[in-house]
C-alpha cells in the first residue's frame, strides 16, 4: 500500500477475522425478553409468560382468568415479531389482574411490554395488541372507567 506517508508493509496491517455467517440463535427465551425489557424472569412467570419452541408465550386471559388467546413474541430479526395461535380471539391484555379489575381508571398502552411496565410500577392499565387492533366490543371492559 502506498500513500504520501510512504509504504506500509502488509505485515503491519492487522488481519481482522471475517464475521461468521449469522447462526440461527433459536427462539426468543424468557431470560432474553426479561433482559431486553428490564423485567425479572420470575416476575414474568408470575404473569403466566413461558417459553417454547416458537418463542415467549404470552397468554391473554379474560376477566375470569381463562385463556382467551395465545400470542408468541419472536426475535426482533424474525420475519414477524408476533404470532397468534390459530383461532385466537384477542382481548385487551391484563383483564384478569386484580390491579385492573379494582381500578377506577385505566391506561391503555400498545402491547404487552408496555403493560408490563405499568404493572411493575403499580399502575393499572391494559395492553392493546397493536395500535390498529382495538375492537368496539372491548369498550364493555372499559365502561364507567376514566381512561
Amino acid at each position: 500500500m502506498t500513500s504520501d506517508l510512504g509504504t506500509v508493509p502488509q505485515a503491519a496491517i492487522p488481519a481482522f477475522p471475517r464475521t461468521p455467517p449469522a447462526q440461527n440463535p433459536g427462539p426468543l427465551t424468557l431470560a432474553e425478553y426479561g433482559r431486553e425489557k428490564g423485567f425479572a424472569v420470575d416476575w414474568l412467570r408470575e404473569l403466566g409468560l413461558t417459553e417454547d419452541a416458537r418463542g415467549v408465550r404470552i397468554p391473554y386471559l379474560d376477566e375470569q382468568g381463562q385463556v382467551a388467546a395465545l400470542r408468541w413474541r419472536l426475535r426482533e430479526d424474525a420475519p414477524a415479531r408476533f404470532l397468534w395461535a390459530p383461532g385466537t380471539q384477542p382481548v385487551p391484555y391484563g383483564l384478569w389482574l386484580p390491579l385492573n379489575r379494582d381500578a377506577k381508571g385505566l391506561m391503555l398502552v400498545e402491547g404487552e411490554s408496555d403493560a408490563h411496565t405499568l404493572w411493575k410500577m403499580g399502575l393499572p392499565g391494559l395492553g392493546i395488541p397493536g395500535a390498529a387492533t382495538f375492537r368496539p366490543a372491548w369498550a364493555a371492559a372499559l365502561r364507567d372507567r376514566p381512561l
